[in-house]
């Protein structure tokens, strides 16, 4: 018992002591003090879930303990998300990724067969470990490093979206009901579950989409320590000025009465006084400070928690533009479409118009200038017109099926046009 209780105090207090002594040596730059922020979420969600995966599969198991996330002692888990998401993102600076990788890694392998009786290892336990390293570790360190070099939006808005929703739908509720929403989830039947997931799905659209239009428009992420860099009004946020907050709440709802447990309703109480009482009130500050009168006009057209029928645009904002050619047969039944079902906040230009170069797809500009061509402009454009289309063009545009979608398209005669 004496040993256990040593492994589990060394575990913990060990990380935190050398993440607050190199953070008082190298004074990180808000930069790299967001990166570190972003990495320790994504280690939280992802060592949950790794290390929940590991005991079921036989990589490893842990001890019984009195605090456990998802049966990993919670000193052993909070420790690693330190080490991993705090510690290798202060060394990033003077070791690199490659080399930070390699001294966590060396460690590991040498630690993990001393902490018996708390951690006992199986016969495979190296392939775990070669698992955990690839997706939490080095995803944890890329995520870091394009947040500090400011660098691979959609790659780093992405990788936080997936641990946030794994953090507040997965870990947070199993713990909270000490696994009874996972016994609840593992007794479904297949088409329940995917049913289940259906219907999130659909309500979590919106949220989706909104971190695409944060990526792709903003050039920022959902993350305050790491917000767009201009005001975003195109896209879903045309519809609600709170998409992912208001899917978010959606989904705990569902997942109350899907799972039959309070715990998600709880959160969703959560989220909401969250989102009114802080996050409404520190947001408006700053985005009057940084917009001024762009953010005022916006909230008066833009409801906050329920979507409009059509798009909403201040009255001052530039028209986006969708640039189609009408001598390709494709192309002009396309445009022709769009004309046929009059866009707001949308022009249709011939492709002659463009001025920069001789476009090879149909391309969509924005009213900020960001460009996207063929589907994405397709799916850009849809949501100019009314709801319906906007969520078929939120679906579109998602990583996937905007690939699988453009292949289709171009075998039926709509491929990039050659020369130019």
């Amino acid at each position: 018992m004496e040993r256990i209780v040593v492994i589990e105090a060394v575990a913990l207090y060990w990380p935190l002591c050398l993440a607050v002594f190199l953070a008082l040596l190298l004074r990180p730059s808000a930069r790299e003090r967001a990166a570190i922020a972003m990495a320790a979420t994504w280690q939280a969600a992802s060592l949950a879930l790794l290390n929940a995966l590991a005991q079921q599969v036989g990589w490893w198991r842990f001890s019984e303990s009195a605090w456990s996330v998802l049966g990993m002692p919670l000193s052993l888990y909070l420790g690693w998300v330190i080490l991993w998401g705090v510690v290798a993102v202060l060394l990033l600076r003077r070791f690199g990724v490659a080399i930070t990788v390699v001294i966590l890694v060396v460690f590991d392998v040498l630690a993990m067969p001393l902490m018996q009786p708390v951690l006992e290892l199986s016969g495979c336990w190296l392939l775990g470990e070669g698992v955990c390293i690839f997706i939490g570790l080095i995803s944890g360190m890329l995520l870091a490093r394009w947040v500090i070099e400011d660098r691979q939006t959609q790659w780093r808005a992405g990788l936080i979206s997936i641990a946030f929703v794994g953090l507040v739908m997965v870990v947070l509720p199993v713990i909270g009901s000490r696994g009874e929403v996972m016994v609840h989830a593992v007794g479904m039947s297949v088409w329940m579950a995917w049913s289940i997931g259906a219907v999130l799905f659909f309500v979590g659209l919106p949220a989706l989409a909104a971190v695409i239009e944060f990526a792709r428009e903003g050039r920022g992420t959902p993350i305050p320590f790491d917000p767009p860099k201009r005001l975003v009004v195109t896209g879903v946020y045309s519809y609600i000025s709170n998409p992912m907050q208001t899917s978010m709440c959606w989904v705990l709802l569902l997942g109350g009465v899907f799972f039959q447990h309070w715990i998600f309703l709880m959160l969703a109480a959560v989220s909401v006084i969250y989102s009114e009482g802080i996050a409404r009130w520190s947001e408006g500050e700053d985005m009057k400070k940084r917009y001024g009168k762009k953010w005022e006009a916006y909230r008066r057209v833009v409801p906050r928690w329920r979507l409009s029928l059509i798009p909403q645009f201040p009255d001052d904002m530039p028209k986006s533009k969708l640039y189609y050619e009408v001598d390709c047969e494709v192309c002009n039944d396309i445009g022709q479409w769009f004309i046929r079902h009059s866009p707001e906040g949308m022009t249709l230009e011939p492709a002659s118009n463009y001025q920069r170069t001789r476009l090879k797809r149909i391309t969509y500009v924005s009213s900020t200038g960001e460009e996207v061509s063929g589907v994405l402009a397709i799916a850009a454009a849809l949501q100019n017109i009314h709801l319906g289309w906007a969520m078929f063009g939120w679906l579109l545009q998602l990583p996937g099926v905007s690939h699988i979608a453009q292949l289709a398209m171009d075998a039926s005669g709509a491929a990039p046009a050659k020369g130019g």
